[in-house]
């Protein structure tokens, strides 16, 4: 954990934490975090703290973990390997965001990449034009987080970092980093969801959310008869919410939505469901979003 991140984590009455355990050039290896506020204590594993803890890991234990890659015939770090060289050997990929990547990583400061993935999110992208940026890479998946730590080391990334975080409740104080990043971490994101209201408290004003976003195109979201509308939205709140209302519900004043592309919605789950019974036709429109949190 650089020395950056660690002076902004915080419990969530706002507490710094203490550190007991080994440290390696300034860095947490292997240790515990209390905050004094309660007898909760954040176990430190290989550099990477425990926020959420193994019982919100989404891949569940090591043995599971283990029998996925067993049953799809790869390792954890063949598949990081290859969703690196997917980014890094698509030059149309990169341009994509290249404006953008400019705009969170070329002002300095903290970047917090939110729900990095097996993909990395935009990280990769991020440090192959600011190799010495100071990132923190934040999943739920503890085996996601350990391959891209060995990843990183391999690679001389020397100031990212990594913690298990969960996006609707992040141990940093209000204010303290530069820029937010997620590559579909945020997809769905309800109007005054939790995730998206921490993503603006933690931001410094004048800091810039960057997140590429896959959902429905809301403008058919009228098409559907009243009492299925209601029930998409129980499980799909923010179908038929515009970009403009989801920044503004948490803060962002402003924000740019630029259209990359369109794919047929998939057959299966509710709106699938809804889609084929009421006839209607149903595209995930796929969108890069930028906001900046007001001065």
């Amino acid at each position: 954990m650089h020395k950056d991140f660690q002076d902004i984590l915080v419990s969530p009455d706002g507490k710094p934490f203490a550190y007991e355990g080994d440290t390696e050039s300034d860095r947490w290896t292997a240790g515990r975090l209390t905050s004094g506020a309660d007898d909760k204590t954040i176990e430190v594993e290989a550099g990477i703290p425990l926020f959420a803890g193994a019982e919100n890991d989404p891949w569940g234990g090591d043995e599971k973990v283990e029998a996925y890659f067993k049953r799809i015939g790869r390792t954890p770090s063949e598949l990081i390997q290859t969703n690196y060289d997917n980014v890094m050997n698509n030059p149309l990929h990169l341009k994509q965001f290249d404006q953008e990547i400019d705009k969170v990583a070329g002002q300095g400061g903290c970047i917090l990449e939110v729900s990095c993935g097996h993909g990395g999110g935009f990280a990769p992208m991020a440090l192959r034009k600011y190799p010495d940026a100071c990132l923190l890479m934040t999943d739920q998946g503890r085996w996601v987080l350990r391959e891209w730590r060995r990843f990183a080391d391999e690679h001389k990334w020397g100031n990212v970092s990594f913690a298990q975080m969960n996006p609707a409740s992040l141990p940093l104080r209000d204010d303290s980093v530069s820029a937010v990043m997620t590559f579909g971490g945020y997809s769905n994101t309800a109007a005054n969801d939790p995730a998206l209201q921490e993503a603006h408290r933690v931001l410094k004003p004048g800091g810039w959310l960057l997140m590429l976003d896959a959902r429905p195109d809301p403008s058919v979201f009228r098409k559907f008869p009243r009492d299925t509308r209601e029930k998409i939205k129980s499980n799909y709140p923010a179908f038929g919410v515009s970009y403009q209302k989801l920044l503004k519900s948490v803060g962002f004043e402003a924000g740019e939505y630029v259209e990359t592309g369109r794919r047929q919605l998939g057959t299966k789950g509710l709106v699938a469901e809804a889609a084929r019974k009421c006839r209607v036709h149903v595209e995930i429109i796929i969108c890069k979003v930028t906001a900046q949190k007001n001065f």
